[in-house]
């Protein structure tokens, strides 16, 4: 019950740090990067462990909610966080070490829910987790760079 707690915590957190984002990107730009982005870690998520069985998830309410709670709202906020660092004037090597920290607490998120026990890795590992991390947001960085030039046409009519 206590990692629920601290998710919660963390979620309001990273929710209010969207207003933060809300005065440097365009609120299109960070909605469809959220819906994006949070289609993409469920389908993910779903592949892995429902059709692939590569992870198990002990049939509790709480561990279902503690990973619905991080999927649905605390990582596609860490990945909107990262396709934000991708498009700034910072350089690269910045960019690169920023982004590959906000990959590794994503990837924290499923070594803490292994500590804990709501999450098993069967034929699974947290490379793989890496892997699944990067390429949502190579994805969610293509899609937000489209809606980017859909929403400047747009609005120039």
């Amino acid at each position: 019950m206590l990692i629920l707690w601290i998710f919660i915590i963390l979620t309001l957190l990273l929710m209010t740090s969207l207003y933060i984002l809300k005065q440097k990107m365009n609120w299109l730009s960070i909605i469809g990067c959220y819906m994006s982005s949070n289609i993409l870690i469920e389908f993910s998520g779903i592949l892995i462990n429902l059709n692939l069985k590569f992870t198990q998830s002990p049939n509790e309410a709480i561990s279902l909610w503690t990973q619905k709670l991080a999927s649905i709202w605390t990582k596609p906020i860490i990945v909107i966080w990262c396709i934000f660092i991708l498009y700034s004037n910072l350089k690269f090597f910045s960019k690169g070490i920023i982004v590959t920290l906000l990959i590794s607490s994503l990837v924290s998120f499923e070594l803490l829910f292994i500590k804990v026990g709501v999450l098993e890795f069967v034929q699974w590992n947290t490379f793989y987790e890496f892997l699944r991390y990067l390429v949502v947001i190579i994805f969610t960085a293509l899609y937000a760079k489209i809606l980017r030039k859909l929403i400047v046409k747009e609005l120039t009519f």
